[in-house]
């Protein structure tokens, strides 16, 4: 008994003499900042419907994420050749509109369809392209701005792994970024569109905006689509990206330098 006492008194000793960083357990370390500011991302969206356009698209040599239209003519090709090109797909989920909802193709998801045939639907969308890392609205200027199927679509792609959410914002009423976080996703917003005009000259436009922003910001995501004309212009502006002090990155890196960035600021 005396010696048990004795024991106890000399760790309490030494316990009340260590350094408190010793005693305290230690913080985890902060994540991996981001690589040197400015950057930018582009998602190229309504991948599918043109295999000419997307094979140019994947062969040009710089990190931009195509987002592919859910069981389109040519989706199941162009997700293997995302592969063999090293370039990151998602999947650009059809979403009622508005307005023109002729333009949604298959795989949408609209109001009024029930529970389970909107899960389903997702659920298909999802298994049609398991490489996809992640997912953007493709039209949804109608479904993003109601909570019910923002809810929906935010668990079931919360449940589904390790998935992100770029909302493309089609209406200014758009809740889906702030569903997304709420449901412990992700997700970023797009900044702009490059090519709601297939004007080349419009376009570079746009792009300069792009880099604009992304030195004031220190990123920029922006959205395009796979027209002739935004192909000619990316061609010939991203070879120049380096001269103007701007690096380009996949989406999925983008998403992960900003989660990390709010860990670091909070």
């Amino acid at each position: 008994m005396k010696g048990t006492f004795l024991t106890l008194i000399i760790v309490l000793l030494l316990t009340a003499c260590a350094p408190v960083d010793l005693i305290q357990q230690q913080p985890s370390p902060p994540p991996k900042t981001a690589p040197p500011l400015p950057y930018i991302s582009i998602i190229i969206d309504d991948i599918g419907n043109d295999l000419a356009i997307g094979k140019r698209i994947l062969q040009l040599p710089y990190p931009i994420t195509l987002s592919i239209l859910p069981h389109t003519p040519h989706s199941q090709t162009l997700q293997q050749l995302a592969y063999r090109f090293n370039k990151e797909i998602m999947l650009h989920l059809p979403m009622q509109a508005l307005k023109n909802n002729r333009y949604l193709g298959p795989g949408s998801l609209r109001l009024g369809m029930s529970d389970a045939d909107f899960r389903h639907t997702l659920h298909d969308n999802l298994q049609s392209l398991p490489d996809a890392v992640g997912v953007n609205n493709h039209m949804g200027s109608l479904l993003t701005s109601q909570k019910k199927p923002m809810d929906i679509v935010m668990e079931e792609l919360a449940n589904w792994g390790t998935l992100f959410f770029i909302d493309s914002r089609t209406t200014a009423k758009t809740i889906a970024y702030q569903s997304a976080i709420q449901h412990g996703l992700a997700a970023q917003s797009r900044d702009l569109f490059l090519d709601n005009r297939q004007d080349e000259h419009y376009i570079r436009q746009q792009f300069q905006l792009l880099i604009k922003k992304a030195k004031e910001n220190g990123s920029a995501l922006a959205i395009a689509h796979p027209h002739t004309s935004t192909i000619n212009v990316l061609e010939s502006e991203l070879e120049n990206l380096s001269t103007v002090g701007v690096s380009i990155i996949p989406v999925s890196q983008h998403v992960r330098y900003q989660q990390e960035l709010k860990y670091i600021q909070n």
